[in-house]
């Protein structure tokens, strides 16, 4: 049975009215401004303003429940920008503090890294020396509680949100300590911690200074120059690596500003191209370079993204220096952030980064989609071929960056994988640091395999194996089909003894697990620079860059190869 719908209570009316009023409003202001850009129907967006508020309005007074109505708007808008690309966004007061994190240079906190495993909230970094020493926080605790928020259990918790405030105030942390019987109850103080771009800089054997950043933050550049200029001015410099694997970006400015120290003046870096002349600019080098001949070698991986991928972009189109590794991760649109009243902010794609050359840095596959898909051409045209400014070698247009020479590290096996991403390695090499009192990075030995083992059997967290998998279903269908008793009792058999040999895929694996547990006992025993140590023999795509460096010959022709 169909009812007239009834009026709107008066103080739902007034409310709605507002919105439909503000909507409208908008538009014209849109239309008349030219805010940002102009745009291309100004009635259909007055339109679709109307009757985004008068669904507003119908769904405010007449649905069966009262709903909260800012989360009602806010839902809206995220509506909206789902259907766009993944990184426009609303943004809230955690994502404007991230902003602002990069922007400033520091943030109000402990100088901690939190890492959810099994859902676990474990520390996984303390990010300053300092901090190591002011704090009693351990790589490898888990917080159970902050203040008086419970979060052991709770899934889904931005932890940030609870640990950073105002410099000199004060935060009590409960956390189960690996290695340790019961709880500690520690009363914290937060201070201002700075965020650097520079994890750290080495110099290297045979003249050769190497660079590992972990993102590009307002004192990036000034980091560099630090170590840079002084090694540039030694006799036996040969070479410089950077590092940007799994560098997933930062600020557009301190990528251009690392980028003059080695590109000749006067060098396009990179550009910028939207709807409207306002996202239109072309970034040129305007410094005079630290070095503009030195050799260079840029080492990437899938998680090089954006700024990461300006600088490696610009070194290969300029013919500047070599890169090494994998395909980078096609992190190419540009946001930028409109006021939208004193309290949010939208990240809007506004633009496209383009090499050079003029590739587009963006692959068309997002990996996240809307309900209407993706604007069509956002991507990078992939038949599209381009040439290097110098040497004139060809390239193709594929999004991402490919490197020079493609060097894929070691691949993890799945098994292997699921135990890196499942916080057994973090946690085994806790408890054994703090048990043992350890102040250097043991031996792989027999005795270390079999704790391992021990604690991945305690774990009890891992999925079933492929074989696994392929047995149970074995089982369902000749179960189904109406095989014999016996048939069933072997396959039941075959799927119980894949069950009891799974503690000997340890033993399988061992000599890529003990490669891992070696790095994370170097890195919560000295931090980045020590895990370099101990496994820069091991690096591939570092010793194919030091050949390069070392072998001038080699450096020329693997800056000649086209792709």
């Amino acid at each position: 049975m169909t009812r007239p719908m009834p009026k709107l209570p008066r103080r739902y009316r007034r409310r709605a009215k507002a919105v439909v009023l503000a909507c409208a409003t908008l538009s014209v202001l849109l239309f008349l401004t030219g805010f940002r850009g102009r745009p291309d129907d100004p009635s259909s967006i007055a339109r679709g303003m109307s009757l985004l508020g008068r669904v507003y309005q119908e769904i405010a007074g007449n649905y069966v429940e009262p709903v909260q109505q800012t989360q009602l708007m806010k839902a809206g808008i995220k509506g909206m920008l789902s259907t766009l690309d993944p990184y426009s966004s609303f943004i809230d007061e955690q994502e404007r503090a991230d902003l602002d994190m990069l922007t400033f240079g520091k943030y109000g906190g402990l100088g901690i890294s939190i890492t959810n495993r099994a859902s676990k909230y474990l520390i996984s970094a303390v990010v300053d020396d300092e901090g190591q020493r002011l704090i009693p926080l351990r790589i490898g605790d888990e917080i159970l509680r902050i203040d008086s928020i419970r979060v052991e259990g709770v899934a889904g918790l931005d932890l940030r949100r609870f640990l950073r405030g105002p410099a000199g105030s004060a935060v009590r942390i409960v956390v189960r300590r690996p290695g340790h019987a019961g709880v500690k109850n520690l009363d914290l103080t937060r201070r201002d911690i700075p965020v650097r771009g520079m994890a750290f800089s080495e110099r290297l054997d045979n003249g050769v200074l190497y660079i590992k950043l972990d993102r590009f933050t307002h004192s990036t550049s000034s980091e560099v120059r630090d170590v840079l200029a002084p090694f540039l001015q030694t006799r036996d410099a040969r070479g410089v690596i950077i590092d940007l694997r799994d560098n997933s970006g930062g600020l557009l400015d301190a990528a251009v500003r690392l980028l003059e120290y080695f590109a000749p003046r006067g060098s396009i870096l990179v550009s910028t191209r939207g709807r409207h002349p306002a996202y239109t600019r072309e970034y040129r080098s305007a410094e005079t370079p630290l070095s503009a001949d030195i050799p260079l070698v840029v080492l990437v991986n899938g998680n090089s993204a954006s700024a990461s991928e300006i600088v490696a972009g610009a070194v290969q189109d300029l013919d500047r220096g070599v890169i090494v590794g994998t395909r980078t991760f096609g992190k190419g649109l540009v946001q930028s952030i409109l006021p939208l009243d004193g309290e949010n902010q939208l990240k809007l794609t506004t633009s496209k980064y383009y090499t050079p050359s003029g590739r587009c840095i963006q692959k068309s596959d997002f990996g996240k989609r809307g309900p209407e898909g993706v604007l069509p051409d956002m991507g990078a045209d992939t038949q599209q071929v381009y040439r290097t400014l110098v040497k004139r070698r060809l390239l193709r247009g594929a999004g991402g960056i490919e490197p020079d020479v493609t060097l894929a590290d070691d691949s993890l096996h799945p098994f292997v994988r699921q135990v890196s991403q499942s916080g057994a390695l973090l946690v085994f090499t806790a408890e054994r640091i703090n048990r043992l009192n350890l102040r250097t990075v043991p031996s792989m030995e027999n005795s270390m395999r079999d704790a391992f083992r021990k604690h991945i059997d305690s774990m009890k967290t891992f999925a079933e194996t492929d074989a696994e998998a392929a047995s149970r279903k074995l089982l369902t269908a000749l179960q189904d089909e109406g095989y014999g008793h016996k048939t069933v009792q072997q396959a039941e058999a075959l799927a119980a003894g894949l069950r009891a040999a799974r503690p000997n895929r340890v033993e399988f694996f061992w000599a890529h697990l003990a490669r891992l547990l070696r790095k994370e006992f170097a890195f919560q025993l000295g931090g980045s620079k020590l895990r370099f140590r101990t496994t820069r023999d091991s690096d591939i795509q570092l010793q194919k860059a030091l050949a390069l460096l070392r072998d001038p010959a080699s450096y020329e022709v693997a800056l000649s190869q086209a792709h």
